[in-house]
Parts: C-alpha cells; structure tokens; sequence
C-alpha cells in the first residue's frame, strides 16, 4: 500500500515538474527538445495554414467545427513544440479565435493574456486586446473586466482604429439594451 502511494506521488510529483518545466521561460532550451523535427514542423505550418483558409471558406456548421477544433489542436501543438518560433504569436491568436468560435472563451482568452504576455511585439496585438475586450464583454459578461481590456487597448494603441472603437464600447458597457436603442433613436433623429 505504501510502495503504491508513493508510486502515486512519485507520478504526480513527475507530471508536476513535467509542466513546470514546459511552462519555464527558457524558450529556446523547450524549441531544442522537440520531438518534430524541421519538416515536420513546417509540415505542421502549412497545415495550420490550411485550415485556417478551409475556416474561412466554409459555410456548414458541422465542417466549421471540425476545422476550428483541427486548428486549435494544431496551432497549440505548433506553440508548444516551437514555442521561439516568430509565427507563434499570429498560430496562437489563430487558435484563440478559433476557440472563440467553439464557444471556449475563456480558452480563448487565456491564449490572448499569452500573446499579450510573451509576444509583445506581435504586429496585431491591438486586435488581439480588442477581441479579449469584446469577449470579456459580450460571450463572458465580465464588464469590470472588460473596461480595463478595453482601457488598456486605448491606453496602448492610442491611433488605432480599434481604441476608436473601444471608446464607443466604454461608453455602452453598462447599458441596457433599452439604453441603447434610446441612445440610437437620438442619434437617428439627429
């Protein structure tokens, strides 16, 4: 019974380390261990690019689903195996988005507060706030949450066009439906 526990521990104690050592900041030690080699890993690539352009192209449901699972599977894998590599900012909000349309937001935002985090100079970073913003706002309903994504996008991205709109949706955030509708009659008559 003791030998078993302690097999147990041992167990838990390795996937412990396991993942801790996966997550570690030393990037380029975690790229050198990959088990794909170079093809493999531009197979990999190509394939997530693949799907991505089936996504876009796809009109039922059932396929869309397939598709967005295969990317989410794919692109996490590519991170993971390559986690240095300089697509891994533009695989992982792919496979943010596509979590997204899965209905696994708070995967999706989890994804987001990594590329905000480690690929700071993701050239989409701004729709990368703004996407974690709307999903705070709308699919999560975490409005406190959501005004300081939203917040931080203006703060950071002052001249881009989605702080424009961001400001808009500040401005909405704790409305009521009928507030809004009031808000756009006035508009409309005016």
């Amino acid at each position: 019974m003791i030998n078993k526990r302690n097999r147990i521990i041992g167990l838990f104690t390795f996937i412990i380390f396991s993942t801790m050592m996966a997550c570690s900041d030393n990037a380029q030690d975690q790229e050198d261990k990959s088990s794909l080699s170079a093809n493999d890993k531009e197979a990999l690539a190509l394939k997530i690019e693949a799907l991505e352009d089936s996504l876009s192209q796809t009109t039922l449901s059932k396929d869309a689903k397939a598709f967005s699972l295969e990317l989410l599977r794919s692109t996490t894998q590519f991170v993971d195996e390559f986690p240095v590599d300089q697509r891994c900012a533009k695989y992982m909000f792919m496979g943010a988005r596509a979590a997204s349309g899965l209905g696994n937001y708070e995967k999706s935002t989890h994804m987001m507060e990594t590329i905000k985090k480690v690929y700071g100079n993701y050239d989409q970073l701004a729709e990368v706030y703004f996407l974690y913003a709307f999903i705070l706002d709308e699919e999560l309903n975490r409005k406190d949450d959501a005004k300081d994504a939203y917040m931080e996008l203006v703060n950071k991205f002052p001249d881009d066009p989605l702080s424009a709109q961001a400001e808009v949706l500040l401005e909405q955030l704790y409305m009521s439906d009928e507030e809004l509708i009031e808000k756009w009659s006035k508009q409309d008559q005016s």
